[in-house]
């Protein structure tokens, strides 16, 4: 898949809602803990940016899960966001 297909899908699941939220909470459920306290969802959320964002949905979409595993890189830049903001 070429960039700006990517880019066009990435746009179009934007308009499904707030991408960072549903990841933040969606990841919280995942790990058992249910909802996160406001300020930790505040802190992850604000260090969520759109190309780590895109990164994430689309390896998700095109991938699966699955696909983290392949993509050290990105499941360490979302282990650094998540230690940061543990203590918020």
């Amino acid at each position: 898949m070429g960039d700006e297909q990517a880019d066009a899908i990435f746009e179009g699941v934007k308009t499904c809602g707030d991408l960072g939220e549903m990841f933040v909470q969606e990841m919280a459920a995942v790990a058992g803990g249910g909802d996160l306290p406001a300020a930790a969802m505040e802190c992850f959320q604000a260090k969520l940016d759109d190309d780590l964002l895109r990164d994430v949905v689309m390896t998700r979409l095109v991938d699966g899960d699955a696909a983290f595993a392949g993509r050290p890189e990105l499941t360490a830049k979302l282990m650094e966001i998540g230690r940061s903001c543990a203590t918020a």
